[in-house]
């Protein structure tokens, strides 16, 4: 994750380094409901190398909160 990222989400490297970015930052919908990695567009253009370009998911910061 690039350092704009980090700030925006409140995390810092060393606390993402080994962890799974799904998991940790996009894990569920904008209305909290559970999101699966499996059904996760970004997470399948990551596991394929395919790029992908969506509007409309949110990414949850450190402090749980949705950006």
């Amino acid at each position: 994750m690039n350092s704009a990222a980090l700030n925006i989400l409140g995390y810092s490297s060393n606390e993402l380094l080994g962890g799974k970015m799904h998991e940790l930052t996009h894990h569920s919908y904008a209305d909290v409901v559970y999101y699966p990695s499996q059904d996760c567009h970004i997470h399948r253009a990551y596991m394929y190398g395919q790029g992908c370009e969506i509007n409309t998911e949110v990414f949850w910061r450190k402090d749980g909160t949705r950006n």
